[in-house]
Formats: C-alpha cells, structure tokens, sequence
C-alpha cells in the first residue's frame, strides 16, 4: 500500500481537475439575502428527492444560510457567470449586482439560472475540512435551458446547449 502526503496546494489543482457545475444556495435571513456558490452540489436520491453539497468548515455564510427553514438552489447555467462571481466573493455586497426572487418561505432564487430547487437541511455530517449537506428537496422548477456554467482549474466556463 502506497501512502502519499499531499500539499494542500497541490491536491487542490489536482482536485480542480474534475469541472462540476456550479449552484448558487441562498435564503432570505433577517430580512437580507444570503448566499454563496457552490461548485460541490451533487443529486443524491429520487426518493426521497435529495441533493448534496459540501461546505467547508471555514465558511462564514454557512452558519447564516442554515438558520434559513428553506434554502433555495439556483442551478447556475452560462448566463450567470457574474452571479456565481459575486456570490463567490469573501467581502461586500454578494446581492448588489444581482437579480433574485423572494419565495413566500425565505428562498432567494436567481433570477435567469436553468432551474430552482427549494430544499431543507436533511442532514449534516463532518467531512474532513467539510462537511457534507444532503437538502430534501420541497419543489423545483425548471426555466428555460441554457448551456451549463462549469467550474474547472479554478475558472468558470461556459459551455454551449
């Protein structure tokens, strides 16, 4: 059995060697949107309906969006490369560029993202620097379908329909 210590630095370029697609997770808390994008979410189950991210433990946003009832995923597709930018950044105003829509439950969506889930925390569990988030998702709706915004060696690209 080979073991091999690798640098943080080192596994994280090798790790962003597999492009995902990118999802924007906000709610409504206290009245402002919060929010942040997310290059981690998977589908987990049909039944029951769940999807998975993964959080690092480090994140500030976090501890905001899970006091949130219900979070709203907005699958990103290439025309929202600037709102997964802001919603990526560490300081500011994540919201001030950005069109959203408000669900009667505290969803924030944004606007213009291939589709909408609305989902509630169905468990939290530790995952070395993470921790792994599967949502039970409530409901979806699907707009109309772009190209997909992918997240690869550390870039956000666009790809066609």
């Amino acid at each position: 059995m080979t073991t091999t210590v690798f640098d943080p630095k080192e596994l994280r370029r090798i790790f962003s060697g597999c492009p995902s697609g990118v999802v924007a997770i906000c709610a409504e808390i206290d009245g402002t949107p919060t929010g942040m994008a997310v290059s981690t979410f998977v589908p987990v189950s049909l039944e029951p309906a769940l999807v998975g991210v993964f959080i690092q433990n480090t994140s500030r946003t976090w501890p905001m969006l899970e006091r949130g009832t219900r979070l709203g995923l907005s699958v990103l597709g290439s025309d929202n490369e600037h709102a997964a930018t802001a919603l990526a950044m560490k300081e500011g105003n994540r919201f001030e560029s950005i069109t959203t829509t408000v669900a009667d439950s505290g969803a924030v969506y944004v606007d213009g993202a291939t589709t909408w889930l609305e989902g509630a925390v169905w468990s939290k569990t530790p995952a070395g620097d993470h921790f792994m988030v599967l949502l039970e998702v409530h409901s979806a709706t699907i707009h109309d379908v772009t190209g997909p915004l992918i997240f690869h060696a550390s870039t956000f690209h666009r790809l066609p329909a």
